[in-house]
């Protein structure tokens, strides 16, 4: 019988046509990379991406507020007990910073007679008292003060902000805390009373400075 010889064909080109194309996706990947980070000069500096910056607090921020407005607020905010026992020069000093913030707020908008002439009168009190230290031993003077305030911040809303009820309310507890203060007894007694008048009035004036 004859033999039958089979011959085994080889693998034929398709392996190399496959490697070939393998090498040039790979070269072509290495390559584009390259390029990115040739554009990017954080990363050819570096050797790593710059994650994306958060946004900072000034970009987020709404409008500041005038700078004596910001010192009457943090005067107001203080803890009771880091303030209030040094008596009548609490309550000097707050005069002196409300009416530091009342006349930025004035200042800050449109220009309105009533409105001024009110706080003309209530900073003309204001030195008055501040003038004479034996008059802050009467609460009578103080509680003036406070009545004068609160009756130039009335006048300001009235003119600038007549349809706004909320601080028409906020408005109406100021008046209230300065008629708290008893003219009859020593202001040292009435150190609450004092600071109730300033926490109100802080709240009034930080509203009508965000509103300006």
């Amino acid at each position: 019988m004859a033999e039958i010889h089979v011959q085994r064909k080889g693998p034929g080109a398709w392996p190399w046509i496959l490697g070939v194309l393998t090498l040039v996706l790979v070269g072509w990947a290495v390559i584009a990379m390259m390029d990115r980070d040739r554009d990017d000069p954080e990363v050819a500096e570096t050797g790593r991406a710059t994650p994306p910056s958060e946004p900072t607090p000034a970009a987020t921020t709404g409008s500041t507020i005038p700078a004596a407005v910001a010192a009457f607020l943090t005067f107001a905010e203080a803890p009771t007990g880091s303030q209030v026992g040094v008596g009548h020069e609490y309550a000097a000093d707050g005069i002196r910073r409300l009416t530091a913030a009342l006349k930025a707020v004035v200042d800050s908008g449109p220009d309105r007679p009533r409105a001024r002439e009110r706080f003309a009168e209530f900073q003309q009190k204001a030195d008055r008292i501040q003038g004479d230290p034996q008059s802050l031993g009467h609460a009578g003077q103080v509680r003036d003060v406070f009545t004068s305030a609160a009756g130039a911040i009335s006048a300001l809303q009235e003119d600038r902000w007549p349809d706004a009820s909320e601080l028409q309310n906020q408005i109406a507890q100021v008046q209230t805390a300065a008629a708290r203060v008893d003219a009859d007894r020593p202001l040292l007694d009435q150190t609450s009373a004092v600071k109730t008048f300033f926490d109100r009035a802080a709240v009034v004036v930080r509203a009508m400075a965000d509103r300006s």
